[in-house]
């Protein structure tokens, strides 16, 4: 992992006025291109892992002298522009608290179906706003199963036998009633890195008609390749990348 990554997220190298400002601009600018398009456009920053469980770093980095470059990016937000991050944190934490489960994967550095189950959460409360007829996912439509053997890929990196660690992860139920289901309608287009492919975009299946996930890494000062949204031509459009980029763009 880039050094910076650690800095930043433990506060040691602040963004400053200048930079959270032209951050805000370009966010504003994108939102504006989406807008003139009548395409829903949100932003997913998602977190690193070591934001949600930083009790498993070694000492020299689990202590944060001030907040993040992306907990700074989220304020500035909130407090001078219209324009507004999805932010995930608080509720994997919480779910990380109440429920005694893992939302990451404990040999990897993703969230597993778990984690990116609470992250679908957040974004369907504001896909709610433009669509009402949605019936979200809820915690009851699946069983948790705590025997999943996998193989991540920090134990592919430190070269570590994990057979004997068992993961957890959602399984659907089978019996979910017609009725517990939304009518279908229209497309939605997921651009993000491997957090989008890790689980989150199936979740959307169950709302809309096409799902297209295109991988590709984006940060806070990125300019979005308009010619892949201008032929899909989607009506809700989600931008997910992980914290680290946010953290070093």
């Amino acid at each position: 992992m880039d050094p910076r990554t650690l800095s930043g997220w433990q506060g040691y190298n602040p963004y400053s006025s200048d930079e959270l400002l032209a951050i805000q601009m370009n966010l504003e600018a994108e939102s504006a291109w989406f807008t003139k398009q009548n395409m829903t456009f949100l932003i997913l920053p998602c977190f690193d892992k070591n934001s949600i469980y930083p009790e498993y770093l070694p000492w020299p980095y689990a202590d944060a002298i001030g907040p993040s470059r992306l907990a700074q990016i989220f304020e500035h937000m909130k407090l001078h522009s219209k324009v507004q991050l999805v932010d995930v944190r608080q509720p994997l934490l919480t779910a990380k608290k109440l429920n005694q489960f893992d939302t990451y994967f404990k040999t990897d550095s993703h969230w597993n179906n778990i984690g990116a189950f609470y992250a679908y959460k957040e974004i369907v409360k504001r896909l709610l706003i433009v669509y009402p007829q949605f019936v979200p996912h809820n915690l009851e439509d699946f069983v948790l199963d705590t025997n999943l053997k996998r193989a991540g890929d920090l134990a592919g990196m430190a070269n570590l036998d994990v057979s004997h660690i068992l993961e957890h992860q959602l399984v659907s139920k089978k019996n979910i009633t017609a009725n517990r289901m939304s009518p279908k309608k229209d497309k939605i287009l997921i651009f993000g890195d491997s957090f989008s492919d890790f689980f989150f975009k199936d979740y959307f299946w169950r709302h809309f008609n096409e799902v297209k996930y295109v991988y590709g890494y984006s940060n806070a000062r990125y300019k979005f390749d308009k010619s892949t949204i201008l032929q899909y031509r989607p009506n809700v459009v989600i931008i997910e990348s992980i914290e680290r980029f946010w953290i070093n763009p």
